[in-house]
């Protein structure tokens, strides 16, 4: 997501609106073949999860809404002891409000999530 995201932000900072336009298009239809869900209990691995990037984009969107790009970002720092992404750590890391905001979007972590 973040990786996708960045890489909007900066089709659009180059004036690559048509380009930025088409991605999301491609995005947004992606996104639909894939229940967040299954998103945030599937294990990345090699071979085609379809519908991933689509999801983790519009998941993203999201949350930046909710709580700003400042704050989605810090996900890049988020991951245990093991070097595994830790969502539910990131979620903690927020203050009461934006932990409100961000369940809204992905419900309340669970240890299900990957």
């Amino acid at each position: 997501m973040l990786a996708v995201e960045t890489s909007m932000r900066g089709m659009r900072e180059l004036g690559e609106d048509d380009y930025a336009r088409r991605a999301v298009d491609g995005l947004v239809a992606e996104a639909e073949l894939l229940p967040m869900v299954t998103m945030l209990t599937t294990p990345v691995r090699p071979g085609p999860l379809p519908g991933l990037y689509g999801r983790a984009w519009m998941t993203g969107v999201c949350l930046i809404e909710a709580v700003g790009w400042g704050r989605v970002k810090l996900l890049a720092h988020a991951f245990d002891a093991a070097g595994k992404p830790d969502v539910p750590a990131w979620v903690r890391w927020l203050t009461p409000d934006e932990r409100a905001s961000v369940e809204a979007v992905l419900g309340e972590p669970s240890p299900a999530w990957v």
